[in-house]
């Protein structure tokens, strides 16, 4: 018998690979709507990037749940829905701030729909600022 010990092979396979790749494509481009859908809830942007990356990490552990071609977004939402709650509950319980579910659970109902709009809201927004004239470049003395 050998000295060396003997590697061990990979568990995953080709596609394991491919899916592991196609969920970080999902998780990576819902990152800035899912700062959003978070914010939302908890009106704090530093709150909300703490608890996107919780969120994030949850999602990572489960996700061999997640099916591929399924609605990523929804089911980001859904766990960051229970993140958001457990964080403002952990803050209520140490007196830092007053929680209201029923705020949260409209937000999570009827958030995805205004992220959705944002692109076009930012695309409109865009179209209306080149009609204004530019701000003077030099100062007046």
């Amino acid at each position: 018998m050998s000295a060396r010990r003997k590697m061990k092979e990979p568990a995953s396979s080709c596609g394991d690979d491919f899916e592991a790749d196609e969920f970080v494509r999902e998780l990576t481009a819902s990152q800035e709507d899912l700062l959003v859908f978070i914010r939302m809830m908890c009106g704090n942007y530093h709150l909300a990037t703490e608890i996107r990356q919780a969120v994030n990490m949850v999602l990572w552990r489960k996700r061999e749940a997640y099916q591929l071609g399924t609605n990523f977004r929804g089911w980001a939402y859904r766990i960051a829905q229970f993140e958001v709650k457990s964080h403002l509950r952990k803050l209520k319980r140490d007196h830092m701030i007053f929680l209201n579910q029923e705020v949260i659970d409209l937000i999570h109902s009827e958030g995805p729909e205004f992220i959705d709009e944002l692109p076009e809201r930012r695309a409109a927004l865009a179209s209306c600022l080149e009609y204004l004239t530019p701000p003077p470049r030099t100062a007046h003395c």
